[in-house]
Parts: C-alpha cells; sequence; structure tokens
C-alpha cells in the first residue's frame, strides 16, 4: 500500500491484490459498506495522517475506486471544505427551472444494494444511463455537486449487478462509502433528479 497526498485535501491510495488479502475484502465490498471495508478505510486514515499528515476526521469526505490495469485499485479521497458545501448549498435554490431536473419524491431502503458513480460530464452520464437502462429495474436518484454528477442507485432483487456496475464505471468513478458519500450528498449537493433518473436520462436525452 502506498498513500501520496495530492493537495491539502486530496490524497490518493494505492492498494494491491496483497491488501486486499491481507484485510480479507475484495473490490466489491470495499466499495460497499461492509464493517471490514469500515475498518480497512479508517485503517488507511490513520496511516495517512502518520504518513502524509492528512486529517480526516471530522471532515466531509468524497472516496473514488478507480480500478487499475496493473494491480488491485486506487482509492482517491478528498476533503470537501465547509465553505465549498455552504456554497453549494446556497446556490440549491438557483437551478430550480434547471431543464433536465425533475421533482419526485424517493425513498431509498436501507437493506438493498446501494452505490454512486461520479461523472465529469453530462454526455458521459446519459451514455451509461442508454446502456444500463434496458436491464435496470432498481431505484435511481441524481445529484450535482462541484461541476460533476453523481448517480445513486439501488439495484433491485435478481439485478445483474455485475453487468450493470461494469458500465457504469467505463463511463464513470464509482464512489466508496455509500453512507458517508450519501449523507453528504443528501445535505449539500443539488437534487437534480429524486426517482428513476436512469430511466429519465436514458428516455430524455
Amino acid at each position: 500500500m502506498r498513500i501520496e497526498r495530492v493537495n491539502s485535501n486530496k490524497i490518493r491510495i494505492f492498494i494491491s491484490k496483497e491488501d486486499l488479502r491481507e484485510w480479507n475484502v475484495d473490490f466489491n465490498s470495499v466499495t460497499g459498506n461492509t464493517p471490514a471495508a469500515q475498518n480497512m478505510f479508517w485503517s488507511m486514515m490513520e496511516r495517512a495522517e502518520r504518513e502524509v499528515d492528512f486529517h480526516a476526521e471530522g471532515s466531509q469526505l468524497i472516496v473514488e475506486a478507480v480500478a487499475s490495469n496493473i494491480d488491485g485499485f486506487i482509492m482517491q479521497v478528498t476533503k470537501v471544505s465547509d465553505e465549498e458545501a455552504g456554497a453549494n448549498a446556497a446556490r440549491r435554490e438557483k437551478i430550480k427551472n434547471n431543464n433536465y431536473r425533475i421533482r419526485r419524491k424517493v425513498k431509498f431502503s436501507n437493506g438493498s444494494a446501494n452505490y454512486i458513480y461520479k461523472f465529469n460530464n453530462f454526455d458521459d452520464l446519459v451514455e451509461a444511463t442508454k446502456q444500463i437502462s434496458p436491464r435496470f429495474l432498481g431505484q435511481s436518484k441524481l445529484y450535482k455537486f462541484g461541476g460533476e454528477f453523481f448517480l445513486h442507485i439501488t439495484l433491485g432483487e435478481n439485478e445483474p449487478g455485475v453487468a450493470i456496475d461494469n458500465t457504469l464505471i467505463e463511463y464513470g468513478r464509482k464512489i466508496m462509502y455509500h453512507a458517508i458519500s450519501d449523507g453528504f450528498l443528501s445535505e449539500y449537493a443539488d437534487v437534480l433528479i429524486e426517482n428513476s433518473a436512469v430511466e429519465a436520462l436514458a428516455n430524455n436525452f
């Protein structure tokens, strides 16, 4: 495992297959919210504090997982400043008339498989939803924060989760630790599509 400090608010952690075996986790459990994954994550944050002076405790975090072609994967951890979060919350009311905003109410089941994917641009997001729409039966919600798009999906029973996941990470990045990320997005991000985001994007763009 190697930790690299990008700047005062961001680090990259290079995690090998040997590291995963040591913690008895795999990529799917790391990008979920399992107790083993949480233990691994906070252990790495303690190491990051010691090695590169990166303090995560008490901060709002966005944690991304990027598969590596060589070995294992790369975890990117970004601290979101209070100023940025507050400014984005203040802008929330200004985008109510956005031409792709759809306002409906949705609740996600705590027992369902929840995942979040980040997309740097709208075109990639739309193309990804077009690819998965024919076989996606679950719930979905779209946020926007800091100029980027975050798609939160809840998989239904008997869905081809691996195939859907593989398609989405071709166009975007998988966000780790849904409990942290979704809580942050719910509080600070702009909700663009509150229900059936996959279907709305695939059918209207």
